[in-house]
């Protein structure tokens, strides 16, 4: 089980301390997280109406969620909008987090693991040879993907051979 400790989470919100990687209590696994009731960025998106001061502010967070991970040493591998979540009600000022960091590692580790959602991941994720990649690049082009998602409520490849 991976968690960001109380030092990564820099915006004084709650850290919950698991019990940690392949650890049971009473014999049962357990994950421990809090509950997010104002929901996730897919949500909001799939609200009719959406100022571009609103787009753009959540850009704008979503950028300096992953540029605190990098600061940290991490990359998320699976940025989409399923795994942000809005953490208060001010929707013109949402603020936002980020969650299941399954696929997250070492950012200074060049990795064959290309694991990520599909429609969000860059095409180096597709090549047939396992050759290594950074990491980084592979959360910016996320990244990339993801503000395009919220601009314009489509993913870039969407229409990609939809006639052939």
């Amino acid at each position: 089980m991976k968690a960001l400790t109380s030092e990564v989470a820099r915006d004084g919100m709650l850290s919950y301390q698991l019990f940690g990687d392949g650890l049971t209590l009473n014999h049962y696994n357990y994950m421990v997280m809090p509950y997010l009731k104002k929901g996730t960025l897919l949500d909001l998106l799939l609200k009719p109406y959406l100022s571009n001061d609103l787009k753009y502010h959540l850009c704008a967070q979503a950028a300096l969620a992953v540029s605190a991970l990098f600061e940290a040493g991490l990359c998320h591998k699976d940025l989409k909008p399923d795994n942000i979540v809005l953490l208060d009600d001010n929707q013109e000022h949402a603020l936002l987090g980020l969650i299941d960091f399954g696929f997250c590692i070492d950012n200074a580790t060049f990795t064959i693991d290309k694991r990520g959602t599909p429609c969000y991941a860059p095409p180096e994720a597709f090549k047939g040879k396992a050759e290594l990649i950074d990491p980084t690049k592979f959360d910016v082009f996320m990244l990339g993907t993801l503000m395009i998602t919220v601009l314009f409520r489509d993913t870039p490849f969407s229409f990609v051979n939809k006639d052939n």
